[in-house]
C-alpha cells in the first residue's frame, strides 16, 4: 500500500478481508444485533465525515457500513452495552472495533456531550481483543501498527501490547538446558522462580557473593537484623516486592559466570537473541559467597535453599521493577512477542514479567480466547496485569466460535503436580501455625520471630472475610488433598489395566505404540442420576463428605493471606497454589451433574524425570481431575458481566 505524503494515511483502500470459518453459534448476552451482509459496498471519504474518531481510523476511505457499525458500537458503549455484529469478509470489522474502542477511551469528554443521554459517558481505561486464530492475531498486529503510522502530527500513538503464554515468553522454554523439557516447563519454572524468591527477597538467608564496586545497604545483607529494622530497611520492604539490590547482584553475578570453560564465552540465545547470561541454567551455589559458608562450618547452603533458579525473573525485579524502554521503542508502539523477547531478554529481563507490566500501561492489549475464558489464564492476567474490569472494553472475534472454543477453557481441571504443591502449601502453613518451626523452611529463626510469625499466621487464618480457619481445619484439608491425590493414582492404574488388556503399558511404550490421551469416567453423562464415584467412595472410606470438599475453599484462601503475611513479614516467599485449587474443590462438590461431567484424565505426556513416589506410569501420563464443562452459558455471562462493554463480531452468527 502507498501513503499520502501529505496526510499519512493510506490512500482509498478496501481493508484486506478477513478470515472466518466453522458453524454459528451465537452467545446469548446481546443487546442489540448489528448484523449486516451487504459487503459494505459503499465508500465515503474521510474527510467529509463529521466525527470524532477519523483520526483513528487508518484509510482515506470507509464502508458506509464500517461507519454505521462504528456509531452503533459508540452508542452501546454508553450505556455499557454489547454490540453484536455479523459482516461479511472484507467489510473490516476488524477496523471498526479498534477504531470506536480507541475513541471511547480517549475522548470520554466529547462522547458525555454527544453519545450520552443519561449522563457521563463511561471511563474506559483499555480495549482487550481476543481472538482464537493466530491469523487473525497477526491482523491485529498489522491494523495497529497501521493505526499509529496514519495518526496525524500531534496525535499520540496507540500503545499496544500482544500477549502469550508463558511458554512462549520464557527464555528457558526455548532451550535444551537442564531441568528443561517442552513437556514440564510451566512445572520447573514454578520452581525456578521459588527459588529465585529465596535469592532476592527482604530478609533472604542466602548469602550472596556481591559483585566488586557493589556496596549494598545493610538491609540487604543475609545477617541483617530485621527485628530492629531500620524506618529506611521498612519502606524499602513495603515500597518493592523484592529486594532490587539483591536482584541486581544476582543479575551481575550470573553475567559473569563462566561458559562451561570455552574458548569463546557462549551465551544464552532465546529465538534469535543474545542474552547477557550462559547457556544453563544457574544454580544458588554460582551466586553464594562460599567464605561465609565456610565462617558458619558447613561449606553448604541448607538443602532446601539449593537449587536452579532464573536470573531473568531476578533482572526483572531488579529495576524495582520498571523497565528500561518504553512503547517508542517497539515498532510502531507495538510490542509483539518478538519485540518484547529482543528488548526485554537481551538486557536479562523476563519478557513475560515486561510483558505483564507493559500490559498495565497499553491502550490496546491483544491476545486470545485463553487470556478471556480460561479461568487459570485469566487470574493470571488479572494479577499480574489487571486489564479485566469495569473500565475494559472488549473486542471478541470470531465471535460464532465462542461456545465450541472455550467448552475446554471453562472445564475445570486439577493434576497431580498441582495437587502435591496444594498438599505442600497446607502442610507448611499448618505447620507455622501449630508452631512447629523445625519443619518449616524458618527453622533459624529467633524465638521472638517465632512467637510473632505463630500469632502474625494464625490471625491471618481468622480474618478471611466471611470464613473462619483453624489448625484442625488444614489438618482436614491437608488429609482430604492426600487421599485424593491417592484416588486419583489409582483410578489411573484401574484404567492402565483396562486399557492394556493383553499388553502391559510399558510394553506398548517399548513397541512404539502410539499412545494418547486416556479417560476414566466418574460419572456417566448419559444418566444425571448416577452419582459421582469420587464422592460416593471419598463418603464410603473416609470421614469426608461434600462439606470437606466445600472447605477446600476457605483453607485456600486463608493461605492467601497467610503466605503474604509471611513474606511482607520477610519470613518466607512461597506463591501458593491460590483459591482456584479451594474453587476447584467446590466446584466438584456443588456442580451439576448434567452440566458437568466429572472423569479422571490421563494426559500423554511423556517426561525425562517425575517424582520417584509416583507409579512408573506417570513418566509417560500426568494424571488430572476434570469437570468437564458440557453448557457454559452460565460462565460465559459471569465473564462478560465483569467487562464495561464491547463488540463480538463474526462474518456468520445467528444469535
Amino acid at each position: 500500500m502507498t501513503q499520502d505524503q501529505n496526510s499519512g494515511r493510506e490512500e482509498a483502500h478496501p481493508p484486506p478481508p478477513e478470515k472466518t470459518g466453522g458453524e454459528p453459534k451465537g452467545p446469548d448476552l446481546v443487546l442489540t444485533d448489528g448484523s449486516d451482509s451487504s459487503g459494505g459496498s459503499d465508500s465515503l471519504d474521510i474527510s467529509e465525515l463529521d466525527e470524532e474518531w477519523t483520526p483513528y481510523f487508518r484509510y482515506e476511505s470507509a464502508y458506509s457500513d464500517q461507519v454505521e457499525a462504528i456509531d452503533t458500537f459508540l452508542d452501546l458503549l454508553a450505556d455499557n452495552g454489547y454490540y453484536v455484529h455479523e459482516g461479511a469478509c472484507g467489510t473490516g470489522k476488524t477496523l471498526m472495533a479498534v477504531t470506536g474502542g480507541i475513541h471511547a477511551i480517549r475522548d470520554r469528554s466529547y462522547l458525555s456531550q454527544h453519545r450520552s443521554e443519561s449522563g457521563p459517558f463511561p471511563e474506559y481505561s483499555r480495549v482487550v481483543v481476543t481472538t482464537p486464530l493466530k491469523q487473525q492475531l497477526k491482523q491485529f498486529i498489522e491494523e495497529m501498527r497501521g493505526i499509529n503510522r496514519s495518526l496525524a502530527g500531534g496525535i499520540d500513538p496507540v500503545s499496544t501490547v500482544v500477549m502469550r503464554g508463558r511458554t512462549d515468553m520464557l527464555p528457558y522454554a526455548y532451550t535444551d538446558a537442564a531441568p528443561f523439557d517442552r513437556n514440564s516447563v510451566t512445572a520447573k519454572i514454578d520452581d525456578l522462580r521459588e527459588m529465585t524468591a529465596e535469592l532476592i527477597r527482604f530478609d533472604s538467608n542466602i548469602p550472596l557473593n556481591w559483585p566488586d564496586g557493589m556496596t549494598p545497604p545493610d538491609f540487604s545483607r543475609h545477617d541483617y537484623d530485621w527485628s530492629e529494622a531500620s524506618d529506611t530497611a521498612e519502606q524499602h520492604r513495603e515500597a518493592y516486592r523484592f529486594d532490587p539490590e539483591r536482584a541486581k547482584a544476582v543479575q551481575r553475578i550470573v553475567a559473569d559466570l563462566e561458559r562451561g570453560g570455552a574458548e569463546i564465552a557462549d551465551n544464552l540465545v532465546v529465538d534469535g537473541v543474545e542474552t547477557p547470561y550462559p547457556d544453563y541454567v544457574p544454580h544458588t551455589n554460582d551466586v553464594v559467597d562460599t567464605a561465609v559458608l565456610e565462617r558458619r562450618g558447613t561449606g553448604q547452603l541448607p538443602l532446601d535453599l539449593q537449587g536452579k533458579f532464573d536470573p531473568f525473573y531476578a533482572g526483572f525485579f531488579a529495576g524495582g521493577p520498571s523497565v528500561p524502554f518504553s512503547f517508542g521503542d517497539a515498532q510502531d508502539h507495538v510490542f509483539d512477542r518478538h519485540e518484547l523477547i529482543e528488548k526485554a531478554a537481551s538486557r536479562g529481563i523476563c519478557p513475560h514479567e515486561t510483558m505483564a507490566h507493559l500490559a498495565s500501561d497499553a491502550e490496546v492489549v491483544l491476545g486470545n480466547y485463553s487470556h478471556l475464558y480460561d479461568p487459570q489464564t485469566r487470574l493470571l492476567t488479572e494479577e499480574k496485569a489487571g486489564i479485566l474490569d469495569e473500565e475494559t472494553i472488549i473486542v471478541v472475534d470470531e465471535a460464532h466460535q465462542i461456545e465450541s472454543r472455550v467448552r475446554d477453557m471453562l472445564s475445570a481441571e486439577m493434576d497431580i503436580y498441582t495437587l502435591d504443591r496444594a498438599i505442600a502449601d497446607v502442610e507448611i502453613a499448618r505447620n507455622y501455625a501449630t508452631g512447629d518451626f523445625e519443619k518449616t523452611p524458618s527453622s533459624g529463626m529467633s524465638s521472638e520471630k517465632r512467637r510473632e510469625t505463630k500469632k502474625m499466621v494464625n490471625e491471618a487464618l481468622n480474618t478471611i472475610p466471611g470464613y473462619s480457619v483453624s489448625v484442625e481445619d488444614l489438618s482436614e484439608v491437608e488429609r482430604l488433598l492426600r487421599y485424593v491425590k491417592q484416588k486419583i493414582l489409582g483410578y489411573g492404574a484401574e484404567q492402565l489395566d483396562e486399557e492394556f488388556k493383553d499388553l502391559s503399558w510399558d510394553q506398548a511404550v517399548d513397541y512404539g505404540w502410539d499412545l494418547s490421551d486416556i479417560e476414566h469416567p466418574l460419572t456417566d453423562p448419559e444418566d444425571p442420576d448416577d452419582p459421582d464415584k469420587l464422592m460416593t467412595e471419598t463418603v464410603r472410606e473416609s470421614d469426608y463428605d461434600a462439606g470437606t470438599y466445600r472447605k477446600v475453599y476457605p483453607v485456600m484462601l486463608g493461605l492467601k493471606f497467610v503466605y503474604e503475611g509471611l513474606e511482607d513479614e520477610g519470613v518466607h516467599d512461597r506463591t501458593p497454589q491460590g483459591v482456584e485449587v479451594g474453587d476447584f474443590f467446590k466446584r466438584w462438590a456443588v456442580e451439576g451433574l448434567v452440566e458437568y461431567h466429572r472423569h479422571v484424565v490421563l494426559d500423554h505426556s511423556p517426561k525425562e524425570t517425575f517424582p520417584s513416589e509416583y507409579p512408573d506410569w506417570v513418566g509417560q501420563w500426568t494424571p488430572k481431575l476434570q469437570l468437564f464443562n458440557c453448557i457454559p452459558r452460565r460462565e460465559l455471562q459471569g465473564v462478560f458481566s465483569e467487562l464495561g462493554g464491547g463488540v463480538l463480531m463474526s462474518a456468520t452468527i445467528k444469535p
